[in-house]
């Protein structure tokens, strides 16, 4: 078998590889606590879902314009008004399936071989490897727990170079739920390189309103969805808002690769927009519920959360005294306790010496998942 060098090079998602091995012993009659992933457990809002069905018995099956229906990108440009009171050209817009392919646009775009990527550290594994698989390089700026994970902006100043071609923000973050500063924004605005903006988990910001980085600069490239806050991960929706001068250049990329978004799929998209946003707010506090939960049930058992995310569904925790190999770690509490967690490690190297948990579950679960963990601990 030959493979290409690009297939041979590209990192594994570690997350993964726990929910195979997660699957493996739930298939073999064990109980799992999943922890691991970032999968909304609740069902996405009434009326998604027959929105999308209705669609597809009405014969919205064809092929749709590559950028997406015209309807439905006018209704994000209506969204993104009301919310953020950004005016928004629905033909700066490109819809996609998921935000993956949004990524794949913006870096096939922006990135010639060994261009440069200001990505911060620990970040989502999929961002290094976009940037890698298309010949771009990654540029670390470290975050520490100590500050907070809060950017440096005299630090960020320092790795830009001839070969830097964007900034990567992803507020609020995973796996941290940091929240970029308003500051912070306005810094990136005024910077002379493009900022590409991961705005997925907008809905789940616990402390204020969110904010998009299109209220500081209209030269971003913003990527958004709704697997996170409306739970439609199986869907596979997302969209890229980018400047009017990389309009044709996004749409012969998207024609080739991926010609367009699943019509029916749009569909519940602009159902979700137009009549669910009021739901996001329940489900938030569900979910900020769940984090405080958490928090105090690894407090219990000693495992202290130095820092109580802002945002998103995860908690990313100092493990390092027990094993500083996050990866083995991992495999131990999921092979001896059944709590599925994600190494540090497939966050980067700050990320090491930490699990990532994800209480995007319920209250049961998070409880009964927690006494397995102490139990395991104090044989450990």
């Amino acid at each position: 078998m030959i493979l290409s060098k690009r297939a041979l090079s590209i990192k594994p998602f570690i997350a993964m590889d726990i929910l195979e091995a997660a699957q493996k012993l739930s298939g073999q009659g064990h109980e799992i606590f999943n922890f691991g992933l970032g999968e909304p457990d609740l069902a996405p809002p009434e009326g998604i879902q027959e929105a999308c069905i209705e669609a597809i018995k009405n014969g919205d099956l064809k092929y749709t314009h590559s950028q997406g229906h015209s309807s439905f990108r006018n209704i994000i440009a209506q969204f993104y008004n009301k919310n953020y009171g950004v005016e928004i050209n629905p033909d700066c817009i490109i819809v996609t399936s998921g935000t993956s392919p949004a990524f794949f646009l913006v870096f096939s775009a922006l990135l010639n071989p060994g261009d440069e990527v200001i990505l911060p550290n620990p970040y989502y594994p999929c961002d290094l490897n976009f940037i890698e698989y298309l010949g771009g390089k990654a540029i670390f700026l470290e975050l520490k727990e100590e500050e907070n994970y809060a950017w440096n902006q005299k630090k960020l100043e320092s790795l830009i170079s001839k070969k830097t071609k964007a900034i990567l923000l992803t507020s609020p973050s995973n796996p941290l739920g940091t929240i970029a500063s308003p500051s912070l924004l306005a810094f990136l605005a005024h910077l002379d390189i493009p900022i590409i903006s991961d705005e997925i988990y907008h809905g789940l910001n616990y402390v204020e309103k969110d904010r998009s980085m299109l209220q500081f600069s209209k030269k971003c490239f913003v990527i958004n969805g709704f697997s996170k806050s409306f739970g439609m991960t199986g869907y596979r929706l997302g969209f890229t808002i980018i400047p009017p001068h990389y309009v044709d250049a996004f749409r012969k990329i998207q024609q080739n690769f991926f010609i367009s978004a699943n019509p029916f799929v749009q569909a519940a998209g602009a159902y979700a927009l137009t009549h669910c946003v009021p739901d996001l707010e329940i489900r938030k506090k569900i979910f900020q519920k769940r984090r405080d939960l958490m928090i105090g049930l690894l407090s219990e058992m000693g495992l202290a959360v130095r820092y109580h995310p802002l945002g998103a569904f995860y908690l990313f925790v100092d493990t390092s005294s027990i094993n500083p190999n996050s990866y083995e770690l991992a495999f131990q509490i999921l092979n001896k306790a059944h709590v599925a967690t994600t190494p540090g490690i497939d966050f980067g190297s700050c990320g090491e010496g930490h699990l990532r948990f994800s209480y995007a579950t319920d209250e049961k679960k998070i409880k009964t998942g927690m006494t397995a963990l102490k139990n395991f601990l104090k044989k450990t």
